[in-house]
């Protein structure tokens, strides 16, 4: 037993201490301006050890110093899809966002919009879930003391109290759907391709609707075979050809 945990802690320091290696090595390269080779260990760091928004974001700031639009975009909006409050990246996806030759103004949302958005995105809708379920159970406790007291002062506390953890619940589970949403319908992807067309329908011979550029930023609503329905930042929406877009 002693040698198979000696062994865990023998082989997870020995992938950490790779993984530093790795990280430092990349960072070096980036430094002294082999953009190429710290771009190929920042890939080789996320390949082997997943993802993360450090990792992410240096990777965009070497696709950013090699001029590689696209994918320096690609590597900020998912260092921001782990980290929404990393505040070099979102100077940074600015900045690069202003180098696209499609230059479409978005559809501005409500005050009342933004504020659900960020709310929802404050916590992971697994916490989410986890403080809807406590004041469930809150609630539940509130009502044992509403029935079961004998004191009137804390039956009053039980009926306040249930009334309160009960509206909270109900709120709370509001967020915790809208952020699983989020979380897992909302896909968007980056176009990698010089060109591509917007049709009207997932089939060459359809009508085309708009021409699109490599950096820009889609939502992804459907998808059917070798074809996706996406969304434009203006709201207009049409069929594209999946391998030309690449998934944040």
């Amino acid at each position: 037993m002693r040698k198979w945990i000696l062994s865990i802690v023998v082989l997870t320091t020995l992938q950490a201490t790779a993984q530093d290696s790795l990280w430092q090595a990349a960072n070096i390269a980036y430094e002294q301006g082999f953009y190429k080779n710290a771009d190929s260990l920042y890939t080789i760091l996320l390949n082997d050890h997943g993802p993360s928004a450090e990792v992410y974001y240096n990777l965009g700031n070497t696709c950013y110093k090699q001029e590689d639009w696209p994918r320096a975009i690609l590597n900020y909006e998912r260092c921001l899809q782990i980290d929404r409050r990393h505040k070099d990246a979102i100077f940074n996806l600015e900045l690069s966002n202003t180098h696209l030759r499609d230059r479409i103004d978005p559809i501005e949302p409500s005050l009342l919009h933004l504020f659900w958005r960020d709310l929802c995105h404050l916590l992971p809708s697994g916490t989410w879930g986890w403080i809807t379920l406590f004041f469930a159970w809150s609630s539940l406790g509130f009502l044992l003391l509403l029935l079961f007291s004998k004191n009137l002062s804390l039956r009053k506390t039980g009926l306040y109290g249930m009334f309160s953890a009960a509206a909270l619940t109900i709120l709370l589970l509001a967020i915790t759907y809208a952020a699983h949403y989020q979380e897992e319908r909302e896909q968007y992807a980056i176009i990698m391709q010089p060109s591509l067309i917007l049709k009207s329908e997932p089939s060459e011979s359809s009508t085309n609707l708009f021409v699109l550029h490599s950096g820009l930023k889609l939502r992804i609503l459907d998808s059917d075979d070798s074809w996706s329905l996406v969304s434009m930042p203006d709201g207009n929406t049409g069929w594209v050809q999946t391998e030309a877009l690449e998934q944040i």
